[in-house]
Order: C-alpha cells, then structure tokens, then sequence
C-alpha cells in the first residue's frame, strides 16, 4: 500500500520566518527595549511568489529569443547590472523585515527598502542570511 499525498510533509506556501543573527556573537539582533526580534520573511520554492520570479524569468527569455535577434548577454553587462541582477532573486523572495528601521523610521516592508538593505556593504551579514535561509528547503518544510 502506498503512502497517501495528504499524509506527506509539504513545503510551506507562506512567508517563513528567518531570525537575523549577529555576525559575531550569533545571538538574534533584538531591540533591547520592546524585545522584538528582528526577522526577515522569505518565501520558499513552494510559493507563488517564487514562481512568478520563475516565470518572470523564464518569459524575458523566450521574449528575447522570438525576436529573433542575436543577443550577447554578456556583451551588455556593467558590474552595477551585475549586481542589481544578483539581488533581483532575495528581494522577490523576502516579504519584509519586522524588527528593523532605518534612522528616520521607515520601515523594511517593500521591495526598494529591502533592496537597499541588501545593498548596504555594512549590514552584509542580513543579506547573506537570507540567502543562507533561501538555499535550504528544509526551512520551508
């Protein structure tokens, strides 16, 4: 008898928490005061928001290759487009960052925002957590 599809663990649909660590002491940054912890929320390869990135992806593809056109990939490329494009994949994946602020309050809760974030050399640790979180789907499960 074979297991049954309803019986089998499967990948989460929603934004999953990934609790952002100090890079040095490895304790979760927190804001001393309240207590909240900082968390970023990031969709998992079962959500729609990843296949919307895939397919996104897939469709600037195939639009290239039916204009018939010859196209160099790389014969465009700077170093910025490189790494604009680098980013394109974390911040699609992460939903918002709760527990965080910028200087002047605004919060971490929209694509610009969170991309700026990643792109901060100083705070390279968050991004690297988050893509530490996204390449093991074991934290979707």
């Amino acid at each position: 008898m074979a297991i049954k599809l309803s019986n089998i663990v499967k990948a989460k649909t929603t934004a999953v928490p990934v609790e952002i660590k100090h890079p040095l002491t490895g304790e979760v940054l927190m804001d001393e005061a309240s207590g909240e912890k900082v968390i970023a929320w990031v969709y998992g390869r079962a959500s729609k928001q990843y296949q919307d990135f895939q397919d996104k992806n897939l469709q600037e593809v195939l639009t290239k290759r039916k204009s018939g056109r010859n196209i160099d990939p790389i014969k465009d490329m700077t170093v910025s487009k490189v790494r604009e494009s680098e980013l394109d994949f974390p911040v699609a994946m992460t939903e918002k960052i709760t527990g965080l602020e910028t200087d002047d309050g605004e919060k971490f809760d929209n694509p610009d925002m969170i991309r700026a974030l990643y792109e901060d050399q100083q705070a390279y640790y968050i991004l690297e957590q988050v893509q530490a979180a996204l390449n093991d789907d074991a934290n979707f499960m």
